[in-house]
């Protein structure tokens, strides 16, 4: 089994609202599901991350630096930039792709319904550099979350279609994160994922993440995952993170 290691720093925290604010962020990390919640229009979120990941049995490893920002135009629509940023491999150097989109926000959770989303985005390469390969991808994810008591749910299902300025390859994929309130800071979550083959712009991905959760403040939260992969030759990657919400642009109660 291949051992990775990530680190990665993610501004937006899960259920985390202001005393004086209706403020519930919607992060995309450490788990790879998003909600399909909104924060208030206005709220803007920010996930920025450092990623060190070790990339063969020889010990090199790779290194990024992931993020993600997120701003509510309306109740119903999110716009959203991001990418793996900076990053550093063996033989490599580059700013790589740039990714740029919407989610659409149809129906907040009511009785046995789960709040409904729609995120789609494009992923644009940036300019030519050392060891970097330019490619034009496309994504859509649907979303669905519920709360349980303390428990709340996000199920995401989508596709990718990548590489297309050459012959598309096409990755499935599905994930749905369990998070239960242990306490009134600390929460601890469980996500089983599955990424199809998609060679050879992406690896088959069938794996877990376990992730804890705490809240210094209602809106600073860090977080430490385990994301293990079982498909081919398997991996183990961990990850500390740390999720917050810096400002409200507009709006208010």
């Amino acid at each position: 089994m291949r051992a990775e290691l990530a680190v990665v720093v993610a501004l937006g925290s899960p259920a985390a609202a202001r005393a004086d604010d209706d403020l519930r962020v919607a992060p995309c990390r450490p788990t790879v599901t998003c909600t399909a919640d909104l924060a208030p229009p206005g709220e803007l979120e920010l996930e920025l991350g450092y990623q060190l990941r070790r990339v063969d049995e020889g010990g090199a490893f790779e290194q990024a630096t992931p993020f993600l920002v997120k701003l509510p135009l309306a109740r119903w629509v999110e716009v959203q930039v991001g990418g793996n940023g900076y990053t550093v491999a063996p033989g490599a150097r580059y700013f790589d792709n740039v990714t740029a989109g919407a989610k659409l926000h149809f129906v907040d959770q009511e009785g046995q319904r789960p709040s409904l989303a729609l995120t789609v985005t494009a992923s644009v390469p940036t300019v030519a550099q050392r060891g970097y390969t330019r490619s034009y991808d496309l994504f859509a994810v649907a979303h669905a979350s519920k709360d349980y008591g303390k428990l709340h749910l996000d199920w995401n299902v989508g596709f990718a279609l990548l590489q297309l300025e050459r012959p598309v390859v096409t990755q499935r994929f599905t994930a749905i994160a369990a998070t239960y309130a242990l306490t009134g800071r600390l929460s601890a979550t469980l996500e089983p994922h599955y990424f199809s083959d998609a060679d050879p712009a992406a690896p088959r991905d069938v794996g877990a993440i376990v992730a804890i959760g705490y809240a210094i403040r209602p809106w600073l939260v860090l977080d430490g995952a385990v994301d293990v992969v079982f498909a081919d030759q398997g991996s183990v990657a961990g990850l500390a993170g740390i999720s917050i919400a810096p400002v409200r642009l507009w709006g208010g109660h």
